[in-house]
């Protein structure tokens, strides 16, 4: 397909989805207003109450809380398993990779909450992800290098001499004792520049009124897909280059309407279709698609009539994940919490405020005055306290008598309470959950629990669809980023050693857990639940069932520590795998001493006692004699529950967990 009919077909189709996307726009527009509590969502009268609930932005804010805990508080966001004993290693390495992209590379608690946000308030949050390349410069000077210092920034690959100046600190001389010529010591001021290339997915939460897609569709990767991009002029030239820009900056700058844009084919779009004369900013507009001609899926970038590309989709599908909180069968978009809460939080916000209006009345109430009966009506209105006398003739309680206003029925009472009920059971989020209902909280700390549990059920679903429809599929991709785009060697940090990771190694079979803490209760619940589980696997191990291992321990422990609120739980519990891996360590060098006759060696002998001292492990001798400096037979290691712990045996030595 040539550039001018790509041109003609994404045009076309950006108009065909136009009315869909404005009416979405105004919807959300509208849930914006709902979730600030906009006095206008209601209707206001002049001099009357403009108090407008909160229901929306309630509920949102306390589910908040619980989905940001299921998705961010653990060290690993996911876990790879491989299928074979082959894949162990590669996959082990693209775990430690992915879950440094997402923590460190990208901000993953800032996607996570602005992406639920936008869909518990727009009822569509997106992701875009894509493979990013970062190159930083930075400039240097250095003065007074030797001969071996210019050298060795000339060898360092990173570093880019600019320029270079010498200078002759000591003159060529003769020594006079030997008549040799000592040569002129020369030193060199030189300005460098350093060159950094990071690559990774980069992942982004886009705001959903840019990304225009057919909202019946099933999928979005079965459909037409655009992202408005927004550019400045500095922002635009240096994405796409000054030459290829050059006519459409020419254009904004010299137009004075705001329509930079006069081919009869823009006529259906709005006149800042490419460029916002009132922010200054260009729109590019990214398209996805099938190539009808190749049926391969298509990438073309254009702005107005100027197309910045028009090749394969690299991604081979449209880049984007879509999270909608209450999903309908069959649509890409279902319900948002605006659908579910607008029509009840109209009505409290309409009764809300005529209680207020009567509450206002009532402490403000007119009177019914016999002017002809009061001296000098100035007293009346001279409201001031200074205990000021009001003249009047005859009986002053016939003379000034208050309006009687009508009390609030009861039934106005009962029903805002029917509202909040109603309110409860749309939202998934009653106020048991949220922990401010007296009755609920004078009641046994078992039947709260309960009511929390039957509360936390939809926050479970919500979870589960998040990490269903969004996460592990986000995974997959950036999964496939790595293994299509990665060139360069990157170090992982872990278990206090620097792992390298090249695309080589990355390879293999496996299958993808995404971490959440889902059916597991409030955190009192998990630590005893945990403690519970602790006690079995004691029971286990006494009973001498094989069916509990060092790692099922050590997974346990970690869990309760996090449970407690300690992240840093490496610094409690070691893994059982590092452990084997000192025990099989000792066990080399003490083979090597006893085959060269070094056991005597005090520095062997040190670093064997330290490495025994830091993994906490007490091992015998290579021959089954005890290590220098253990006098004392061994004793197995006293585990938590004070139940005996059974471990491995190597070369004779029985070791303990």
């Amino acid at each position: 397909m040539a550039q001018e009919d790509s041109l003609s077909y994404c045009l076309n189709q950006i108009k065909s989805l136009k009315e869909n996307c404005d009416n979405l726009d105004l919807t959300r527009a509208e849930a914006i207003k709902f979730y600030k509590s906009d006095p206008s969502i209601v209707p206001t009268v002049k001099n009357r109450s403009q108090a407008t609930t909160s229901d929306l932005f309630d509920v949102i804010e306390w589910v908040k809380p619980s989905i940001m805990e299921i998705f961010t508080s653990g060290e690993d966001i996911v876990s790879f398993q491989p299928e074979t004993p082959e894949d162990v290693e590669p996959v082990k390495n693209l775990e430690l990779l992915v879950n440094k992209q997402l923590k460190q590379k990208n901000q993953w608690f800032k996607i996570v909450h602005d992406f639920f946000t936008d869909g518990m308030v727009l009822g569509t949050g997106i992701i875009k992800y894509q493979w990013f390349k970062n190159t930083k410069t930075i400039d240097r000077d250095y003065d007074g290098l030797t001969d071996l210092e210019l050298q060795a920034k000339q060898n360092d690959p990173k570093c880019k001499i600019l320029s270079v100046e010498s200078i002759e600190v000591e003159a060529e001389k003769i020594d006079t004792a030997t008549q040799t010529t000592i040569p002129a010591v020369i030193q060199y001021n030189i300005k460098t520049q350093y060159i950094t290339e990071d690559e990774f997915p980069l992942i982004e939460v886009v705001p959903p009124e840019d990304v225009g897609f057919e909202v019946t569709a099933r999928e979005i990767s079965e459909t037409f897909v655009y992202h408005r991009c927004k550019y400045s002029k500095g922002e635009l030239i240096r994405k796409y280059g000054k030459e290829e820009t050059q006519k459409l900056i020419l254009a904004a700058d010299e137009d004075k309407e705001g329509n930079i844009v006069t081919d009869e084919r823009f006529s259906d779009l709005n006149t800042n279709f490419s460029y916002d004369k009132e922010k200054k900013e260009f729109y590019v507009y990214e398209c996805y698609y099938i190539n009808e001609e190749n049926s391969e899926p298509w990438l073309t970038v254009l702005s107005g009539d100027k197309v910045f590309l028009d090749v394969k989709n690299k991604y081979g599908k449209p880049p984007f994940h879509v999270f909608t909180p209450i999903r309908m069968s069959h649509r890409i978009i279902g319900l948002s919490f605006y659908d579910l809460l607008k029509g009840i939080m109209r009505q409290r916000t309409a009764i809300t405020r005529q209680v207020h209006d009567n509450m206002y009345l009532s402490n403000f109430r007119r009177y019914f005055v016999d002017s002809e009966r009061i001296v000098d009506m100035e007293d009346y209105y001279s409201n001031t306290p200074t205990n000021s006398a009001i003249r009047c003739i005859g009986d002053p309680n016939t003379v000034v008598a208050p309006e009687i206003k009508a009390p609030l029925p009861p039934e106005v009472f009962s029903y805002l309470e029917l509202l909040n009920e109603q309110k409860d059971y749309h939202s998934g989020v009653p106020r048991s959950f949220q922990g401010v209902n007296s009755n609920i909280l004078n009641e046994t700390a078992r039947g709260q629990n309960q009511q929390i549990s039957q509360a936390g059920q939809r926050i479970q679903l919500l979870a589960r669809l998040i990490a269903e429809t969004v996460i592990s599929p986000l995974i997959n991709d950036v999964i496939d980023l790595n293994l299509k785009f990665l060139q360069k060697k990157t170090m992982v940090r872990n278990l206090n050693q620097w792992i390298e990771i090249s695309p080589d190694n990355i390879n293999g079979k496996f299958d993808i857990e995404v971490k959440v803490g889902l059916g597991t209760g409030d955190k009192s619940q998990q630590v005893s639940q945990l403690q519970q589980i602790l006690g079995l696997y004691s029971q286990m191990f006494s009973s001498g069932l094989g069916v509990v291992t060092a790692q099922n321990v050590y997974h346990t422990m970690k869990e309760l520590l996090r449970a407690m609120g300690y992240r840093n739980t490496s610094d409690f519990v070691t893994n059982p795998e590092h452990i084997e891996d000192i025990k099989a360590l000792i066990q080399l060098v003490m083979q090597a001493a006893h085959a060269t006759g070094q056991t005597q060696n005090p520095q062997i002998m040190a670093v064997v006692q330290k490495a025994i001292a830091s993994s906490g492990i007490q091992p015998q001798g290579a021959g089954g004699g005890t290590l220098p400096g253990q006098n004392m037979p061994m004793q197995p290691q006293q585990p938590m529950n004070a139940q005996q712990h059974r471990g491995s045996a190597i070369d004779g030595g029985q070791y303990f967990a």
